[in-house]
Parts: C-alpha cells; structure tokens; sequence
C-alpha cells in the first residue's frame, strides 16, 4: 500500500475515534499541550525593506488546548459556511460539537451577533486556510473564503499569504518529509494595499487573536495568540491596526510522542477571530495582521 493511502487511512481512522453517528464529538486526550510549541517571533511593516522587528521578544503562544486525539478537519476550512464567525460554523466556533468557540476568549464579553438573531452568541473566528504536510513535496497551502453567502465576499488568498517550512528549509520554505527536531517555521503576509482597498467597502476592523491547529498523524492541539496581551505588553507605537504586517515565528512537535512519527506534521489549520468592538490605538489588538479585508461590516451582516 502507498504511503499516501496509508496516510489518509491513518487520518480518518483517528478522526471516527471521537466523531459519533450523531455529528457531534467528545474530545479524548492524548496529553498536555505547552505553549511554547508555537512563537511569535518577527513582526514587520510589509514593503520595509529593512524588515525591522518590531518586537522586543519574541512571544510563546497566550494559551493552548490539547493534545487531543483525532484529527480537527472534522469542521475544519471544508466546512465553513460563511466563515464570518458565527457559533457552529467551523471547528474553532463549536462546529460539531468539538469545542465551543470560547476557549480562547476573555468572557462573555467578547462574544458577538454575527448571524442577527438578537444575541450575543458568536466566537468570531475566521478560517484563514490551511496546510498539509506532503510526503516529499513540502507544505502545500490553501485558502479559505470569507461571507460565501453574504452581498461581498473575499478569496483570503488575495488578502495575504500563509507559508510554513521545516527548520532546515526556513529560507525558502521548502523541504521533504521530515522536519529536522521535528520542527518548522510559520510566516503570514498581508498584501501592501490591504487597507486602502478594503476600507473603502467594508470599513474598518481588525483581529484579537490568531490561532493555529496542529496536527499530527494521530493527534491535534490547538494554540492561540492573544494580541490584546502581546501587543500591550510591547508598549510600542509603530504596532498599530492601519499597517500591514508581516509576522512570522516558529512551531515544534513536542507536544506529540516521536513513536510512528507521530511528532511530525501532517496539518495546520490557521484561524483569526474578529473582535466584538474595534479597539482604540492605545489598545493595539491585532494590530500586526492588518487583515482589515476579513471582518466583514456588522451593519451588511445583519441586513
């Protein structure tokens, strides 16, 4: 049997061990997850030909769950429908009954009337898109849709870019199989004229959060960047949301068990949550992403 087969088979095998007849699941762990498996390391103006850092330090992940056994393509980018953010509507907003969307979150108070039915009960995570490790092509990414059913809608990949390397690769983002230390490196990048463009139609708002799902052949945990705590802790004011960033970092495996090269990874499932309000400048949210072209107006959205 190909390994590709044998790949899949592993993949959907692990995936019924938690995903009951009724669509719904209980998560069974594996393990503990450490918030030092995925960095914030770099952030930069997006055409600064200096490509300054921003940071001070680097950053480990806020907080993360997991490890869990399975696999979270179950409500993952293939099933969102308009990836706006609204409760069951992709995994990280308790599609499927895997989560619940307010892991990550603050309280009550950062939850949102996305869908309009008068309340407050939407996670706003927006599904970026997604990687898979080949198993001697490198990662190949793609790229989710934002408001499928909505008046506007945005193609991600005409917003930014999403590039993920093993260690040894870093340079171009290209490698085999296996990742060296079975670790890698991350980058997204906003396209230059993000703001402008979009502002004009959607007007403005930014992100609170970045999340990253990983996955191995047999488990997955996921880790979150509360930029509400970074980028205040920075104190910095060249970090602020009317910029485009480039940011970039670092992820291991070593939350996962070497055995059947299991510490390996086989998939990345990458998530942005839209704020309940806008934040003023000294906040500074998400400022680093600049992904002003992903939340979309409140006012279309309850039309």
């Amino acid at each position: 049997m190909k390994k590709g087969l044998k790949q899949l088979m592993a993949v959907l095998m692990c995936s019924a061990a938690f995903i009951s007849t009724n669509a719904s699941a209980t998560l069974v762990s594996a393990g503990e997850c450490t918030t030092d498996s995925v960095t914030l390391d770099h952030v930069s103006v997006v055409g600064d030909n200096t490509n300054t850092n921003l940071l001070s330090s680097g950053h480990d992940a806020t907080s993360c769950i997991g490890t869990y056994w399975g696999q979270d393509i179950i409500g993952g980018g293939a099933y969102t429908d308009n990836n706006i953010g609204e409760l069951g509507d992709g995994f990280l907003n308790g599609q499927w009954g895997v989560l619940t969307g307010n892991e990550f979150l603050d309280g009550p108070e950062d939850l949102q009337d996305l869908d309009g039915d008068g309340n407050a009960t939407d996670p706003g995570w927006i599904h970026l898109g997604d990687t898979w490790k080949k198993w001697s092509t490198g990662f190949t990414t793609s790229y989710d849709e934002v408001g499928t059913h909505e008046e506007i809608t945005f193609q991600v990949n005409e917003l930014l870019t999403l590039s993920f390397g093993c260690k040894e690769y870093f340079a171009s983002f290209v490698s085999g199989y296996n990742c060296a230390d079975n670790s890698g490196y991350w980058k997204l990048t906003t396209e230059l004229g993000i703001i402008d463009d979009v502002q004009s139609l959607l007007g403005k708002a930014t992100f609170d959060h970045l999340a990253f799902s990983i996955n191995s052949l047999t488990r997955f945990a996921v880790y979150d960047f509360n930029f509400k705590d970074i980028f205040a802790a920075e104190n910095n004011a060249d970090l602020n949301f009317n910029t485009p960033y480039m940011l970039s970092g670092s992820f291991n495996m070593n939350d996962f068990p070497t055995f059947g090269n299991d510490a390996q990874p086989l998939h990345i499932n990458v998530w942005a949550r839209d704020p309940a309000q806008v934040p003023e400048p000294s906040t500074i949210l998400l400022a680093g992403l600049g992904l002003f072209g992903l939340m979309l107006n409140r006012r279309k959205v309850n039309h």
